[in-house]
């Protein structure tokens, strides 16, 4: 499986394999093998290429703050297929505003928020239908409905801005 990992302020794209109940990493330029094993609740102790590293991990969903060392790291982890998507709909977290934007021309059929209400990440938010058939967009991200730029019975452009979260 594809992931998009940010460590810090760098993207790493990885390929994830399961070896033998292990894993192998595959990054662009190299790849290892991993072995782990969890300590406690907050503490993996991790084999990589033959050399031990005790991590302690703080998180969930795809957001961690680890500490190796000493060094602190904030990492982001979220499968590449979602990476591409909220980018090319332009609804990829920046920590600023979130805009939603309908990936298709469509009509809006049923809005799920309002101004001021709270979503989670991958909560149905909005229904366009494009084609005779209706896609729920969800939310990218957690966050607060900052503005509604449609209402319902809107057609929209395709990219055409939907509504705006702003991050928790």
């Amino acid at each position: 499986m594809k992931f998009t990992t940010r460590i810090n302020d760098r993207e790493i794209n990885v390929d994830v394999q399961r070896d033998n109940g292990n894993f192998l990493l595959k990054f662009p330029d190299s790849e290892c093998k991993v072995e782990y094993r969890k300590i406690d609740n907050n503490s993996l102790s991790l084999l990589i290429d033959g050399k031990y590293f005790r991590v302690n991990l703080e998180g969930l969903n795809g957001n961690y703050n680890a500490n190796l060392k000493g060094q602190n790291y904030k990492i982001q982890i979220e499968e590449e297929w979602k990476t591409r998507f909220s980018r090319s709909t332009g609804t990829e977290n920046n920590n600023t505003s979130v805009e939603v934007r309908s990936p298709m021309p469509g009509k809006v059929v049923r809005i799920h928020v309002k101004v001021g209400d709270k979503v989670i990440k991958d909560q149905g938010i909005i229904v366009v239908e494009a084609m005779k058939m209706e896609n729920e967009l969800c939310s990218p991200v957690s966050g607060v409905i900052n503005k509604i730029k449609v209402d319902e019975g809107h057609v929209a452009g395709g990219k055409e801005v939907l509504l705006v979260i702003t991050p928790d």
